[in-house]
């Protein structure tokens, strides 16, 4: 797979351990499981190849499949639905928060969003969705390296 966006990760390590990713094959089952058959955006279908089992970032990544089941519980559970296509990219606390990608966006470079359910439900926020920062799946993914890389250094 030629890498597009996100070069920083091919390159990464973490304490001297390389990313891990998951085959071609494992990807499109991710794809037709959650996306008809349809391919991913393109930085996200990089991001799964390159670290989908181990990315060595600082995320909280669950199974995949483990996360998208949490995330639509979640939402169940507090009253809340998101009525578009999307793929959890991150969680917090068992996915009552957690960071997606819409999968309906004609986009090669995804923007990311963040979802906190139980806020919306406790009413300490009355958004449910908001645009993540940095925006980009690409940004999002970059800043979380350098998270990693800080810690390491400290």
């Amino acid at each position: 797979m030629i890498i597009k966006y996100l070069k920083k990760l091919k390159d990464h390590t973490f304490d001297g351990e390389r990313v891990v990713g998951l085959p071609l094959n494992k990807i499109e089952d991710l794809e037709a499981e959650f996306n008809n058959s349809s391919p991913f955006p393109t930085a996200f279908r990089e991001f799964l190849f390159l670290g989908g089992e181990d990315a060595k970032v600082y995320l909280d990544i669950l199974d995949f499949e483990e996360m998208q089941q949490l995330a639509e519980k979640q939402l169940k559970k507090y009253g809340q639905t998101i009525d578009r296509p999307f793929f959890v990219v991150d969680q917090l606390d068992g996915c009552n928060q957690f960071s997606f990608i819409y999968l309906d966006e004609q986009e090669e470079d995804p923007d990311v969003y963040f979802c906190n359910v139980a806020e919306v439900y406790y009413k300490y926020t009355s958004e449910l969705i908001q645009k993540s920062r940095p925006g980009k799946l690409s940004e999002y993914l970059d800043h979380h390296i350098g998270e990693a890389e800080a810690m390491e250094e400290g």
